[in-house]
């Protein structure tokens, strides 16, 4: 139960290594098809979770695993023989390289037949305690010859070598860095931000080496334990593993607060910070503001970066009248804030930009166990700085696009707004404008769409030049939404020719991710009854982050340079989305005439390197190419290829079908729905009671419905349904800021999930209400 001179740790007992099952892993939903074929050798996992993982079902999940330990087998002849001289030191038989467990020959049994009496009585019950199907502590009923050669072994159903059906897992299979990395995203991912590290073992024919993932890399030891020869030391290193404590597997530091239920980092690993909570201070007024996690909505598939999360919250004292999440990253320190970029921004007047309401830096990674690596080489690591902050929320494009596929040249107008904003009043670039960074609110009955996630944005001076180097060492910006040049950039041998110059980022390569941002909304949001030609439309989108970086950056520039439009005719669109195919032919004729201009500025440039010529090339702006890519120009060239005019009143959500109804599905979430309703309900308490105008209740004479029916039917609680008869409805924004005004006569109080308004009688009411027991 404990070690001489070890206090305080994890029972020994309560930590298990177990043989993983055959069948994959259980991810989280939002993983989608990854990550379904990765399937580590041993795992390290809470006692609990191995004995709930018995039987078929459930299976493990990657949130209960503290570590993995994955085998690779390099020198099948030079194993065998450390194997052997192992064995030969013990005086145990020795194997012979193309057997399995072979029954002893008589004089092998006159030599030692108690011992090898007890072994084969040994293997016997392990293999009988392999008949459940889920993952297990005892051994494998294996030969050493099938695990050595990666032979089928009909009892498990498929070797080693055949765990993958992915069209890339051979690749993987033969690098097993690869396939530990592929572990460790899934532990960075599966969590919702509890996880600060994830660790790994890889074990090379018998040297065995220790891997330590974080946001700012990984760190590995030199293989020079023989988990052979130095079994004892592996054995030791194994127990020493199972006795530390969650800050030892990768427990967040005592920054956010757990809930008395379940105690926190004690019942580490969490599936979530839900019920969390960390205080935070209002920048106007410095007042202390506890913040409550609710539901997470948001975690990011990746290993080094920002793995950014977000998560609903709740506050004990009212920040806003609107509903707010918090967002969670470990941002580089010598970046300049999120939040400081953001108010540049406002300052400077760019609209459609985000409102943040409160900000906190929690922790460094160099203050953790990266502290040794920061104490040498200042340099060698990108210390990351754990930071949270708070802001409006706002809807994601999947909730309008679905349907309202028609609103997408509107938002690609208002963003082209903002990026030219940005760039020319806050000389600003965002620098990574993709799916998830953009989004909507409803202000005063209207669509807008908002440019959110600064975290990469950086300032310009006039002629777009950065004013500092760059902070970091990573390209900045999302794989699918990166413009063809910058992919080109990455793609570069490390380290790159001499004579090499690295792409600067500017406001074009931003204007090139909002076309691919426009196209993937297309291909993956708008709604397509056919599943055969829903998986078809989507699948256009899938090499743009599945292929090489330089077969990616061909493919986006082949379609940048489609003067003639053969490349986007050759789109399968949703037949609705028809209409858009000119509409992109639109922004594929700026590209080409731009990139063209750039390419005849290149060839004067060598024509005149040829001829010995002593003058200079002619001065070229390199920002907007000559002129040619420029929000303007881009514009003119839309309305040229879309016959349809942008009109506002588009964007009145009055005019978008069935809007009402797709919100209030993806905003009404119960517990979270309550909670965040609290504020307004203060809100309310205030206007009582300084006598403003209360809305008009129900008779429960007539009504008919109890307490308890009307506690459990939270939507007929604070929402009032509305019948055909309405003569006028207008969905209230969950995200709008609400008027200051604390009297607000013959107007419901504004709720989080999208409230509708308008005349309803008595009668009225008594049929919804009885429609709706």
């Amino acid at each position: 139960g404990a070690l001489p001179g070890v206090g305080g740790s994890y029972p020994i007992d309560d930590i298990k290594v177990v043989v993983n099952d055959p069948i994959s892993i259980e991810r989280i939903p939002e993983h989608g098809e990854l990550g379904a074929f990765r399937k580590p050798d041993l795992l390290f996992v809470r006692g609990s979770h191995k004995k709930a993982s018995r039987g078929k079902t459930p299976r493990v999940r990657w949130v209960d695993i503290l570590a993995f330990l994955e085998f690779k087998l390099d020198d099948k002849e030079q194993l065998l023989e450390t194997l052997n001289s192992c064995r030969d030191d013990r005086r145990l038989p020795i194997i012979k390289a193309k057997g399995e467990l072979r029954r002893l020959k008589k004089s092998t049994e006159d030599l030692a037949p108690k011992r090898r009496s007890a072994r084969i009585a040994k293997i016997a019950s392990i293999s009988s305690d392999r008949s459940s199907s889920g993952p297990s502590s005892a051994g494998s009923k294996r030969s050493i010859d099938d695990a050595l050669d990666g032979e089928p072994d009909q009892t498990r159903g498929s070797s080693k070598k055949l765990k993958s059906d992915s069209p890339n897992s051979e690749t993987i299979r033969k690098d097993v860095k690869l396939q530990a990395g592929g572990y460790a995203l899934e532990l960075a991912s599966c969590t919702y931000g509890t996880r600060l590290f994830s660790l790994g073992s890889i074990v090379r024919d018998d040297k065995m080496s220790f891997w330590y993932y974080d946001a700012s890399g990984y760190i590995r030891t030199e293989e020079t334990v023989s988990v052979i020869k130095d079994f004892e030391k592996f054995a030791a290193i194994m127990v020493a593993f199972a006795c530390g404590e969650p800050k030892h597997w990768g427990a967040l530091p005592d920054i956010i607060s757990p809930p008395p239920s379940t105690p926190y980092p004690a019942s580490f690993p969490p599936p979530s910070l839900k019920g969390h909570s960390i205080q935070m201070t209002l920048p106007e007024t410095q007042e202390q503001v506890k913040v409550t996690l609710g539901k997470p909505i948001f975690t990011q598939y990746g290993i080094v970066g920002r793995r950014t999360f977000l998560y609903r919250i709740k506050t004990d004292t009212v920040v806003a009248q609107t509903p707010l999440v918090v967002k969670f990253a470990y941002q580089v320190v010598s970046r300049k804030r999120e939040q400081d970029l953001v108010e540049v921004a406002r300052k400077a007047g760019v609209d459609h930009i985000p409102k943040v309401h409160m900000w906190s830096d929690l922790w460094k990674l160099s203050e953790g166990a990266r502290a040794i690596f920061h104490n040498g080489e200042t340099n060698a690591y990108e210390d990351r700085m754990l930071r949270a902050l708070v802001y409006t929320r706002y809807i994601p494009l999947k909730a309008l696009f679905k349907t309202a596929w028609h609103l997408i040249p509107h938002m690609a107008d208002q963003i082209l707004d903002c990026l030219h904003d940005l760039r020319y009043k806050a000389n600003m670039l965002h620098r990574d404008i993709s799916a998830n960074n953009v989004m909507f609110e409803i202000r005063d009955g209207a669509v807008k769409f908002i440019v959110i996630d600064f975290d990469l944005a950086t300032t310009v001076d006039s002629e777009g030049e950065p004013f500092a180097a760059p902070s970091s060492k990573h390209r900045t910006g999302t794989l699918p939404f990166m413009a063809h040049e910058l992919l080109t950039d990455m793609s570069q041998p490390k380290p790159p020719p001499p004579d090499y110059q690295r792409i600067t980022h500017r406001l074009r390569h931003d204007f090139e991710s909002l076309f691919y941002l426009c196209l993937f909304c297309v291909f993956t949001m708008v709604k397509v009854e056919d599943e055969k030609t829903r998986v078809t439309v989507a699948a256009q989108v899938t090499e743009w982050e599945n292929s090489a970086l330089k077969t990616i950056a061909s493919v986006k520039r082949d379609l940048c340079m489609d003067s003639s439009g053969d490349r986007v005719g050759e789109f399968i669109l949703p037949a609705s989305c028809e209409g858009l195919r000119r509409w992109f032919c639109g922004w594929t004729d700026a590209f080409s005439e731009a990139y063209s201009t750039i390419a005849g500025h290149k060839k004067k440039i060598r024509l005149a390197k040829w001829d010995d010529e002593d003058k200079s090339p002619p001065n070229f702006d390199i920002d907007t190419l000559q002129g040619t890519l420029t929000r303007d120009k881009i514009k003119e060239s839309l309305r040229l290829s879309y016959r349809r005019p942008l009109r506002p009143e588009d964007l009145q959500i009055a005019n978008i079908p069935d809007f009402a109804k797709d919100i209030q599905s993806y905003m009404n979430d119960d517990e979270d729905v309550e909670g965040q309703d609290g504020h307004v309900q203060k809100q309310a308490s205030v206007a009582k009671k300084l006598k403003a105008k209360p809305t008009r209740k129900l008779s429960t004479s007539t009504t008919k419905v109890n307490k308890t029916e009307l506690v459990k039917k939270k939507t007929v609680k604070r929402t009032a349904v509305v019948t055909k008869k309405v003569a006028a409805a207008q969905i209230v924004s969950p995200i709008r800021k609400q008027s200051p005004k604390l009297v607000a006569p013959k107007r419901v109080v504004r709720t989080l999930a999208a409230a509708t308004r308008g005349m309803t009688t008595r009668s009225m009411q008594k049929r919804t209400l009885a429609k709706t027991r």
